[in-house]
């Protein structure tokens, strides 16, 4: 089923031209809010869901930036870990190896709070 997303996608010269601090914090940003970048699975939309029917502003910000920061803090860690742009895409390609175990996991927890949120429904 199609999600709704953007096509946009953070530029890889961006790793080559920039400083690799510099180039993390942009990629960081850039993916971490998770809304102007391709979104591969649903679980994106399950946690907006699951914070919009909580009507906490709070806790929708903490679960936000929570998810900001997971999705960021590998790509500092790679830019930390790295002398130079190529050697990061190196890296990066290795890390895409391990996709379909992400997906596999992004499925389980998606189940789990699609059941959670369903019982939360028909409970109250």
């Amino acid at each position: 089923m199609p999600l709704p997303q953007s096509r946009w996608q953070v530029k890889r010269a961006w790793a080559l031209d920039l400083h690799p601090r510099v180039a993390a914090l942009l990629y960081g940003l850039m993916l971490g809010f998770g809304v102007i970048t391709r979104i591969p699975t649903g679980l994106f939309y399950a946690l907006l869901i699951w914070v919009a029917s909580s009507c906490d502003t709070g806790f929708g910000a903490l679960v936000f930036l929570l998810v900001g920061l997971g999705r960021a803090l590998p790509v500092v860690l790679l830019a930390e870990g790295t002398a130079d742009g190529e050697q990061m895409f190196r890296w990066s390609n290795v890390l895409h190896r391990w996709f379909p175990i992400m997906r596999l996991v992004n499925a389980l927890v998606l189940a789990g709070a699609t059941g959670w949120i369903l019982a939360l429904a028909l409970g109250a």
